[in-house]
């Protein structure tokens, strides 16, 4: 036998023994803590305070204007307001937009707020209590509906672009993750 061979056999055999010693000899597996923390203060409106910014929102006739919430400084403060997710975009009926309102039980105002991304359900399933920071964007009527969203030279309110959600819309943490409330209908007779 060659010294070329021993010293492979002997490596390997080394190898092998830091290998068996190394590895974990129980079970005993602690699952990580997860820390939620919320990433906007808490709400400084209500929804309804917001919807009533928009210039439409006392009329059924759209007018085309929009209102733009004044940019957070010293003289205009963070408009912050909570809602709960009521639509899905999961089976495609709601393509790039969230629709939520200001309570899960007997809500008074709802809103839509468009986003250029799909599978939004994935990030605010239904029920999700979200929060918007509003500072920056417009609020008008849009298809029938009171719509918030951003600045686009194609549209009057525009979907917000996937790399800056995060500026507008999150969710809230009940402490270990998403809080998601159990929606109530409110029943209506037509």
């Amino acid at each position: 036998m060659n010294i070329k061979n021993f010293l492979k056999i002997s490596l390997g055999a080394a190898v092998l023994g830091v290998a068996q010693i190394s590895c974990i000899h129980d079970d005993k597996w602690d699952a990580p803590e997860i820390v939620c923390n919320n990433k906007f203060a808490a709400p400084t409106m209500s929804m309804a305070d917001v919807v009533a910014l928009a210039p439409a929102a006392a009329s059924n006739v759209y007018t085309g204007a929009v209102y733009k919430i004044p940019a957070e400084d010293a003289t205009h403060p963070a408009v912050i307001f909570d809602g709960y997710v009521v639509s899905s975009d999961e089976n495609g009926n709601f393509y790039k937009t969230i629709t939520f309102q200001d309570k899960p039980e007997n809500p008074t105002v709802g809103l839509t707020i468009g986003l250029n991304k799909s599978m939004n359900y994935t990030d605010y399933p239904i029920g999700a209590h979200i929060r918007i920071k509003a500072n920056g964007m417009l609020i008008g009527k849009s298809a029938g509906a009171i719509t918030i969203g951003v600045e686009d030279p194609n549209y009057a309110i525009g979907r917000i672009p996937e790399s800056i959600i995060g500026r507008y819309v999150s969710g809230v943490c009940n402490g270990a993750g998403l809080e998601i409330a159990t929606l109530v209908p409110r029943e209506i007779n037509l």
